[in-house]
């Protein structure tokens, strides 16, 4: 069964994504790893933008992987940077949750 990793933003307008500020301080390098693995690991990415009722936008990222342990390596780089990730969204009221389910 395929393993799905869907993450959902909900940024304020005015606040640039914390993959944003993390590809900008990588040189886009951290973004390039992921869509590495994401091609590796035979995996795909879907992406849609929402504006919400209370002037948030809603990013969804819809990660389909094979197996657990392709959604694993991704997990692996992307896990690193939790706790870099959950204090820049905190600090600058930004939503984040991630679910992970099968097909």
């Amino acid at each position: 069964m395929a393993k799905i990793l869907t993450q959902i933003i909900d940024c304020p307008k005015n606040v640039t994504r914390w993959l944003i500020v993390k590809d900008r301080e990588t040189n886009f390098e951290f973004s390039k790893q992921l869509g590495n693995i994401t091609a590796a690991r035979n995996g795909s990415m879907e992406t849609s933008t929402t504006t919400l009722p209370n002037g948030k936008i809603r990013i969804t990222y819809i990660h389909r992987f094979p197996t657990q342990s392709d959604l694993d390596a991704y997990l692996a780089v992307l896990n690193q940077y939790a706790g870099e990730r959950d204090a820049y969204n905190t600090a600058n009221s930004v939503e984040y949750t991630v679910t992970t389910t099968e097909e």
